[in-house]
């Protein structure tokens, strides 16, 4: 559970930055857009599901493991 916070708090944090920056209707559009990317990922690694894609094997390499790797220490 604590992730699952963890994880809508950061994304509220681009949200509220985001409306911060853009109006209210370009953030809808970008927030849509993110949805479409979702679907199209989803449909590409054939998950039907958002406990479908939580599933599926990735890599990560530069950037995102060291964010990674620092996150597990902490």
């Amino acid at each position: 559970m604590l992730g699952l916070c963890a994880k809508a708090v950061g994304l509220s944090r681009t949200v509220l930055e985001l409306v911060e920056t853009y109006s209210v209707e370009e953030v809808i559009g970008i927030v849509q857009g993110w949805k479409d990317d979702l679907r199209l990922i989803m449909c590409a690694l054939n998950c039907a599901t958002i406990a479908d894609l939580q599933k599926v094997d990735y890599l990560l390499y530069g950037k995102l493991k060291e964010a990674k790797d620092q996150m597990r220490k902490a």
